[in-house]
């Protein structure tokens, strides 16, 4: 008896037989305990019972505490708790209405390197995947179990798996449970299954692989993710390119209006790629020539233009940053960024030198993100936040001006405008 407002017990004559706990001293032929000595949960529903009980936590006295397990006629046996729970679980059962079941928590090890898996009754040694030490523990239901993951100097902790309660390494034990930490060697990436260099580098299993740029991610060179393709004819980057019926698992440009198996636009300059060669290092950028991007901006008919291009004349391999506001004549107003006598400006097209070349190999399919497509406005012009489908033209998108005929065809949304014409815009890409 415990924690009871008014007294724990009122009995004013009778015998007491058995093993019975009292924290108030109200209780005759009780044995008084404190509360911290009977450790009991809050009063609520626990697995597998339907009515409330208070669990027996770690350490809790009424543990086995029971010299017989029969009602109070000694003979009687009690096969159950409250709940259900067969008893007894141990050498004697439970004193009370829960008998407080054991389950143990086993440590596994996965990965390319090494680390230690501690908590106050684990001490577990990962190597390489395998384990040594004390890698198991054993306690009452409902104890908590913080589980610490120590990398050594040259690997990481890439995680837990296992059981799913087992992903923030903080372990509720109302079950046997397996947990699995992963660490992953530093040293040598290209047999991790995961890891992170210092210089930006992330290696998955080999199936992730970033290379496109230095420091490829965040480069402010390419703001879209994709992936490398097979294609059954020439397409550049900016094409709108649709599944080739002819050739399963093959693409080719687009063709015709509102088309149902178009499927995306080939990238510009991604920020993150999937699905390279880890040989294929150099990436779209060796690729860039001398362009004009322009695009029209607010209300006033001014042309803006933002874009990462190589002088001509100037040595290979140097990349310089363009920005520049051009009057509605074509004639520059502004620009900075060392890059001059390049631009040709037209009012209300985008007008370009030429499309970036081909990369080698396979070109690479955005899968989502921002991206530099080719338009036409023959659908009427198009304004920022317009949805976009695919033209007459192949390769091109168009506006999407009644979205019951785009539902299929949608290529993304137009982030910059096209008033006329053909050219690029830049577009978010929706597939």
């Amino acid at each position: 008896m415990a924690n009871n407002s008014g007294g724990n017990c009122s009995i004013p004559s009778g015998s007491v037989s058995g093993t019975n706990f009292d924290t108030d001293g109200t209780c005759p032929g009780f044995t008084q305990v404190t509360s911290a000595d009977l450790n009991l949960g809050s009063l609520q529903l626990n697995s597998p019972g339907t009515t409330a009980t208070h669990a027996l936590l770690a350490g809790s006295v009424a543990i086995d505490a029971a010299t017989d397990c029969t009602l109070i006629d000694g003979t009687t046996p009690v096969t159950e708790d409250q709940r259900g729970v067969p008893r007894p679980q141990g050498p004697n059962c439970d004193v009370g209405a829960y008998e407080a079941r054991s389950f143990t928590l086993t440590i596994t090890g996965a990965g390319t390197g090494g680390g230690t898996v501690t908590n106050s009754g684990i001490n577990c040694t990962v190597s390489s995947g395998s384990t040594s030490g004390d890698c198991s523990e054993t306690v009452p239901e409902g104890t908590s179990i913080p589980l610490t993951a120590t990398p050594d100097g040259s690997s990481v902790f890439a995680g837990w798996s296992g059981d799913p309660d087992c992903s923030d390494g903080q372990v509720i034990m109302d079950a046997g449970k397996t947990c699995t930490a992963t660490f992953n060697d530093q040293s040598n990436p290209s047999s991790a299954v995961f890891a992170v260099r210092n210089d930006g580098t992330v290696s998955s299993d080999r199936a992730f692989f970033c290379g496109l740029a230095q420091n490829c991610f965040n480069t402010g060179l390419g703001a879209d993710l994709a992936e490398r393709i097979w294609v059954t004819e020439p397409v550049e980057p900016g094409d709108v390119v649709e599944i080739d019926p002819h050739h399963p698992g093959k693409y080719r440009k687009a063709r015709g209006p509102f088309s149902p198996r178009v499927a995306g636009v080939i990238a510009t300059s991604p920020g993150i790629t999937l699905a390279n060669d880890p040989g294929e290092q150099r990436g779209l950028l060796e690729h860039l020539e001398g362009y004009s991007l322009w695009t029209q901006v607010g209300p006033r008919p001014w042309v803006s233009s933002a874009v990462l291009l190589r002088e001509a004349g100037h040595p290979t391999g140097s990349w310089l940053g363009l920005s520049a506001l051009l009057d509605p004549k074509g004639e520059r107003s502004e620009a900075w960024g060392g890059v001059a006598g390049i631009l040709e400006a037209k009012r209300t097209r985008l007008a370009l030198e030429r499309l970036l070349s081909r990369p080698p190999g396979q070109p690479f399919l955005a899968l989502m993100g921002r991206v530099w497509v080719k338009a036409t406005a023959e659908n009427g012009p198009i304004a920022p936040g317009d949805l976009l489908t695919t033209a007459s033209k192949p390769g091109y998108v168009m506006r999407c001006s009644r979205l019951e005929r785009c539902g299929g065809a949608l290529v993304g949304k137009a982030l910059t405008a096209l008033r006329e014409g053909e050219g690029l815009i830049e577009a978010l890409v929706l597939r």
